[in-house]
């Protein structure tokens, strides 16, 4: 299924299109990160230079992709234009052209079709106007080249990779730095070809705000799961990939109501199941109270339950609880 989305802004802006397509039978998630693109000088000669930079999805540079310049009106390409040009080790480009009207075809290192866009550039004082025709693109307008401050936001970062989070309990805003100013914050998982749509955009319980802050309750355990962030202004975009692990509150408070206890031999007790804080997925009991007296020790959720068999004299038992994030313990005593 393609899943299309559009966003065409004029005059330093950006522009997003969101698309998968095959390319040598391989499904190609593809993100075009323009670095800049502005006029020249404002002199008559109306140069226009285009830089950008051809990345993935999780920030790998496309190299040795080849960017085509054609003229749209079916004009031989004037002087001074730049008919093709190749993406460095960084993924970076530039392209110069004159006034006019042209079409930027984009393909891998093997030919493979990487999207197209057409740029009409009509006016040496005037940002020319870009309309993307296909592929997986994202615009970024940083700069103009005649040395105006930055536009866009860039530099998108958190403090660290990786986040593991307590089920549970509430986090300390998680806040980003960013070059620029952000007014509006989107985020998704990239796992699996076709999970990018069919998750949350952020484990349950959290939520992120127009600065790219996450903060909540994480409110289900969930394996880390890797997330693009991505903060947008009116010209453009910055991304950034975390990943999130949620995990089970540690055992704590575990207790039995009615220690010490004092069974009959020969008599049925009724269930004794504790209660705790945190997740329990096991238990243990010391000295081995089956052993001792014939109950019975549940070693999952650690009630006691059973008829005792033998008679025993007031011992105590350490039960403890545990899961993968720690345990806890308390002492009882049981007579038969």
């Amino acid at each position: 299924m393609k899943k299309i989305c559009i966003l065409v802004l004029f005059l330093g802006s950006c522009i997003a299109v969101n698309s998968d397509f095959n390319s040598n039978g391989l499904l190609l998630r593809l993100m075009w990160l323009m670095e800049s693109f502005g006029i020249g000088t404002t002199s008559s000669l109306g140069d226009q230079t285009l830089t950008g930079n051809l990345k993935d999805e999780d920030g790998n540079a496309i190299t040795n992709a080849t960017l085509t310049l054609e003229s749209e009106s079916g004009l031989a390409l004037r002087a001074s234009t730049t008919p093709s040009t190749t993406t460095d080790s960084e993924g970076k480009f530039i392209l110069t052209f004159k006034l006019g009207s042209y079409k930027v075809t984009m393909k891998s290192s093997t030919g493979a079709s990487l999207g197209t866009y057409s740029v009409s550039a009509t006016n040496p004082n005037t940002q020319p106007v870009l309309t993307s025709l296909s592929g997986n693109l994202v615009l970024t307008i940083n700069n103009f080249n005649n040395g105006a401050a930055p536009l866009s936001p860039s530099l998108l970062t958190f403090g660290s990779s990786s986040y593991t989070l307590t089920l549970g309990i509430p986090i300390s805003n998680i806040t980003p730095t960013v070059s620029g100013t952000l007014t509006s914050c989107t985020s998704k998982p990239l796992y699996g070809l076709d999970g990018y749509f069919q998750a949350p955009s952020l484990p349950a319980g959290l939520s992120l705000n127009a600065k790219c802050e996450i903060s909540g309750t994480p409110a289900i355990q969930q394996s880390s799961i890797a997330y693009l962030i991505r903060g947008r202004n009116s010209y453009g975009d910055t991304i950034t990939k975390i990943n999130i692990t949620v995990s089970a509150q540690a055992p704590s408070n575990l207790s039995y109501t009615g220690s010490p206890f004092t069974f009959t031999q020969g008599i049925l007790i009724s269930t004794i199941t504790p209660s705790a804080s945190g997740t329990v997925t096991s238990c243990s009991i010391s000295p081995n109270v089956t052993t001792d007296t014939g109950l019975v020790f549940n070693t999952t959720n650690c009630a006691i339950s059973g008829t005792p068999t033998i008679v025993k004299s007031a011992t105590n038992y350490t039960v403890t609880a545990s899961n993968s994030n720690g345990s806890t313990n308390v002492t009882i005593s049981i007579t038969v």
